[in-house]
């Protein structure tokens, strides 16, 4: 929290405060922002901006694609999310993902360096019946969820290994 309303404020943190290893190395993503931090490595240091509150995730890196947040509640699906799984042999992403009918959200995904997405409609996205995957940033990947005519969407997404 900031309750300046002028200054912002530097906050740092040793991941052993978050109960957290810090031996290992973590993924970072703003909810609020919706904005990828980067990885965290023994401290975080977060910029909060005046009369303004931040609300971070923090996930082990791992070695294939993983979730990292989703923008439908602050428990960053937790709630949203019923399955979640990598298939290592497909390299494929899925989840089934649920919401009220009528609303939206997107789950964010981070794509380590050994693995690549790229769209296979020829456009710079795909689209799928209920879902859209992008790629937003160098390592992160969008799937926007659209809860038209449903309330669970099962969703997945296929990535190249990188030698």
């Amino acid at each position: 929290f900031n309750p300046d309303l002028k200054e912002k404020v530097v906050k740092r943190f040793p991941v052993q405060r978050l109960w957290l290893d810090p031996g290992k190395t973590y993924l970072c993503y703003d909810f609020w922002k919706e904005q990828f931090l980067g990885e965290v490595v023994k401290d975080l240091r977060v910029d909060v901006d005046p009369g303004s509150v931040t609300l971070l995730s923090f996930h082990e890196k791992k070695d294939v694609p993983q979730l990292i947040s989703t923008t439908r509640h602050v428990m960053q699906g937790a709630v949203e999310l019923e399955e979640l799984s990598f298939d290592t042999s497909k390299n494929v992403l899925s989840g089934v993902s649920v919401a009220p009918m009528g609303s939206s959200y997107s789950v964010i995904v981070y794509i380590p360096d050994t693995y690549q997405w790229s769209p296979k409609q020829g456009k710079l996205y795909d689209d799928f019946e209920n879902y859209t995957v992008k790629k937003v940033d160098n390592n992160i990947l969008r799937v926007y969820l659209q809860f038209d005519n449903a309330t669970k969407i099962n969703w997945k997404v296929g990535f190249e290994k990188v030698k």
